[in-house]
């Protein structure tokens, strides 16, 4: 039996954690994670634009008060999510926002779109920005971190995870997803 891909452990994590789900765009770097959805009964709902699925993902969580999750694919994708990102820290909202992000080997050469810091983008307006390298942590960090979402009414989550674009269905970890988890403090700021 093969080990399983990045894509294929996102999936899982996920649904380990009780999301049954999730709002996104297909791209080329989150492809594997549609693809692992599909097969695994995982509801991922096309919209036409990141900003959409990650404005849906954060009406879902206000609505339901269930971990909203929003899958989009990197750069431009990632980009596109940002306003949603914000908002929901702000608001303090619960989402988890999982991005794709290109090969490792080609992080500092605008590679597929994916030539900037992500994780240092998402930092300010999120409560945990993280970036996956190796696909093997992803159960290790994704259902301490999306439990923690979900029993959090005032908590967002941005995440990269390695391993999930359609080139990487195989064993190989070459290509990353990103996640931010958007997530206010702990306590509000005091009011001046």
């Amino acid at each position: 039996m093969a080990p399983a891909t990045g894509s294929a452990l996102v999936v899982r994590t996920l649904q380990r954690a009780g999301i049954n789900v999730a709002f996104g765009l297909n791209g080329a770097h989150v492809d594997g994670i549609f693809q692992d959805a599909l097969d695994a009964k995982l509801r991922i709902v096309d919209v036409r634009h990141e900003m959409n699925a990650g404005h849906a993902a954060e009406g879902y969580a206000r609505v339901t008060g269930d971990l909203g999750v929003a899958v989009v694919t990197a750069g431009g994708g990632f980009t596109n999510v940002l306003t949603s990102v914000a908002n929901a820290h702000l608001d303090r909202t619960p989402v988890l926002y999982i991005a794709g992000s290109g090969p490792l080997e080609t992080d500092q050469i605008n590679d597929q779109q994916a030539g900037f810091d992500q994780v240092a983008m998402a930092a300010p307006v999120t409560k945990f920005a993280h970036r996956v390298t190796r696909a093997e942590l992803i159960p290790a960090w994704s259902p301490r971190r999306s439990a923690s979402l979900s029993r959090s009414p005032r908590a967002r989550c941005s995440s990269t995870f390695p391993g999930t674009s359609s080139a990487s269905r195989s064993t190989s970890t070459r290509s990353r997803t990103t996640a931010s988890t958007s997530t206010a403090p702990a306590s509000p700021p005091p009011v001046a």
